[in-house]
C-alpha cells in the first residue's frame, strides 16, 4: 500500500484547518456570549434605575395627594365654619335657611349653564 505523500500532507492540513474553524468558532460565539451578557446586564441596570426613580415619583405624587386633601379638608372645615356663622348673623337678623337657598339657587345657576 504506498500512500501519496501530497494527499497525507493534505489531509493533515485539511484536519488542522478544519480544527482551526471549530476553535476559533466556539471562541467567538463565547465572546458573543459574553458581550450579550454585558449588555443585557447594563440594559437590565439602566432600567431597574429608572423604575426606582418612577417609583420615587410615584411616593412624592401621593405626598403631594395627601397634603392637598388634607388642605382641602381643612377649606371646608373652615367653609362650614363660615356657613353656621352667616346663618347665625342672619338668624339674628330674621332670615332664615339663606344658605340651603344660596346652594338651590347655585345648582339651578349649574343646571342652566349645563343645559
Amino acid at each position: 500500500m504506498m500512500v501519496n505523500l501530497g494527499t497525507v500532507v493534505m489531509s493533515v492540513i485539511a484536519i488542522a484547518a478544519s480544527l482551526c474553524a471549530i476553535y476559533f468558532g466556539f471562541k467567538s460565539t463565547k465572546r458573543e456570549d459574553k458581550f450579550d451578557i454585558e449588555r443585557r446586564a447594563t440594559q437590565q441596570a439602566n432600567i431597574t434605575s429608572k423604575l426606582d426613580e418612577i417609583g420615587g415619583n410615584v411616593k412624592e405624587i401621593k405626598e403631594d395627594v395627601k397634603g392637598v386633601k388634607t388642605d382641602v379638608t381643612g377649606l371646608n372645615d373652615r367653609l362650614i365654619k363660615i356657613e353656621i356663622r352667616v346663618d347665625n348673623i342672619e338668624e339674628k337678623r330674621g332670615r332664615k335657611n339663606t344658605s340651603k337657598k344660596r346652594v338651590d339657587e347655585y345648582d339651578r345657576q349649574q343646571e342652566v349653564e349645563t343645559n
